[in-house]
């Protein structure tokens, strides 16, 4: 079934393609439809919920209200080259699109999502294979909008985000460590995605396991522990450490798995000035469990500088940019 080059204007939900729990509405195009003036704060211009094989291709909705609704469950889904429009004024609280309940093999691409000021895409529930890719993020400017926003009760496996252009407030917000935070949520990974004036904000976060017999802190350095598995990280007190991998986001209790960014941008690697670090200088692991320094010749080298510290002491907390290790 085909739904398309319809005109629909004032109306309190735009199209919605549903059906029930054991009976999905099944291959059914809404293509090249005009959806304007959805309204009501609950109101969506787009909706679907128990569906499988459904696709949203090149739909214009021009909404006072909110963009998107996928809710329920959604197998199979395509959502491409759409405009979502917000009508409403700038720093409204509106969201683009709300993908929760359960979504699998999904591809969101090619969207623009524009102005609605507090979050472009809403993501919460149990999602599986979801690739968002190449969407251009306008206008969530509200002051804790954020383009994408992982609310709380979310289960993610193997999900992309690649190639956006996000233009805001911030790109991200992070409900399950409650703050806005330049990171993905477990199960989620990125490349090549860009925030505002072009600033790279891609990172690659695993988790592995802490063996190092104590707590992980955020900033502590770790390095790969050689076991067959290759899934656990522990400390190092060697300069320069050839195993080195990368930083915790967070708390990692020992014996417990935890987020570990291998690539991409950090504001608190933590370091030792004693031989000064300038801006674009290498940092490798310092004699010190958990601390970095610049990076000697013949070390291993696993970030870069964005910020100079140059006290003698293991205190510095700077912005870096993790990148694959590399010899000196």
């Amino acid at each position: 079934m085909i739904l398309s080059n319809n005109i629909i204007r004032d109306v309190i939900d735009g199209i919605t393609v549903s059906g029930i729990s054991g009976a999905p509405a099944k291959r059914i195009g809404v293509i090249g439809n005009q959806i304007s003036n959805a309204t009501g704060e609950e109101s969506y211009a787009l909706r679907a919920a128990w569906t499988e094989n459904v696709s949203f291709i090149s739909n214009i909705i021009i909404s006072d209200y909110r963009g998107a609704h996928l809710f329920s469950s959604n197998l199979r889904m395509l959502i491409e080259d759409n405009q979502f429009i917000s009508s409403l004024a700038v720093n409204n609280t509106m969201f683009g699109l709300v993908v929760e309940d359960i979504l699998t093999n999904c591809r969101i691409e090619g969207n623009l999502i524009d102005n609605f000021g507090y979050k472009g895409i809403v993501i919460k529930g149990t999602l599986t294979n979801i690739c968002i890719a190449e969407n251009h993020f306008v206008g969530v400017t509200y002051s804790s909008g954020a383009c994408i926003r992982w609310e709380t009760a979310i289960t993610s496996v193997d999900c992309m985000i690649r190639d956006n252009d996000f233009q805001g407030s911030h790109w991200s917000y992070n409900m399950l460590v409650g703050a806005i935070a330049d990171i993905y949520a477990p199960g989620w990974s990125g490349k090549n995605n860009q925030w505002d004036k072009g600033l790279i904000r891609d990172k690659i976060v695993i988790k592995y396991k802490n063996t190092s017999g104590v707590a992980l802190a955020v900033g502590d350095i770790v390095v790969l522990k050689n076991v067959a598995a290759g899934n656990e990280c522990t400390t190092t007190t060697s300069q320069g450490d050839d195993l080195v991998l990368g930083m915790a986001l967070g708390t990692i209790a020992n014996n417990a798995f935890g987020d570990v960014l291998l690539e991409g941008k950090t504001t608190v690697l933590k370091v030792d000035g004693t031989a000064d670090i300038a801006v674009g200088d290498f940092i490798g692991t310092f004699t010190t469990a958990k601390i970095g320094m610049k990076a000697a010749v013949g070390d291993m080298a696993f970030a870069i500088a964005l910020e100079a510290y140059a006290t003698n002491d293991s205190n510095g907390v700077i912005d870096a940019v993790l990148i694959k290790p590399r010899k000196i």
